[in-house]
Formats: C-alpha cells, sequence, structure tokens
C-alpha cells in the first residue's frame, strides 16, 4: 500500500489539509477523485478513509479530524446514516467524485 498515513486532518473553507510526521500536503475538494470507507486491518480495527487527490491518503478514525473529514465529504448522504457501522462490519464504502484525466 503507498497511502500516505496521514497523523492529523484539518478542514480549511474547501480546502484540506493532511499532516504527515515531516510534511504538510493540501488539495481543494475539486481535487478529490475518489474515496473509500473501508475497515483498515490493525491491533485496534480501525476504520479508515483512503483518498484519492493529488496523492493518495489513508486517514484512520484515531487521526485528529477523522469525523471533520467525514462531514466535510458528506458521508452520511453518500452512503447512508449508518456508514460507519457499515464500515465497521467490513463493507467497502467508496465513491467517485470525477473522473480521472488521462494525457
Amino acid at each position: 500500500m503507498n497511502d500516505i498515513k496521514a497523523r492529523k486532518v484539518k478542514i480549511d473553507g474547501d480546502k484540506v489539509l493532511v499532516f504527515t510526521l515531516l510534511r504538510r500536503f493540501s488539495f481543494k475538494k475539486a481535487d478529490i477523485q475518489n474515496f473509500k470507507v473501508l475497515r483498515v486491518p490493525s491491533l485496534f480495527d480501525e476504520i479508515g478513509i483512503e483518498l484519492q487527490a493529488n496523492r493518495k491518503f489513508l486517514i484512520t478514525e484515531r487521526v485528529l479530524g477523522f469525523f471533520d473529514l467525514a462531514s466535510f465529504l458528506d458521508l452520511e448522504q453518500a452512503f447512508g446514516p449508518l456508514w460507519y457501522r457499515d464500515a465497521e462490519d467490513g463493507h467497502q464504502l467508496e465513491k467517485c467524485t470525477r473522473m480521472p484525466e488521462f494525457p
């Protein structure tokens, strides 16, 4: 998996700021190509959001700002009010927001 694992996420208007140990990435909501909500196999059986924008990011529920990102992406509208429970049950929820551009 080549996902960039976030340590913190901050929403600033229509921009998402993803912080790692050494770097900070930012992108606009319009740059998001797709996102998935899935159960991440770990010691804690976490829920994660895998987000494809200019890079591929993994934001788990233990990351500060996870639920702010969930609200920003409007996961309840995209997958229904039980999206969190469905992901905990092992369902992978996926939404494509725009088609990838081909060179």
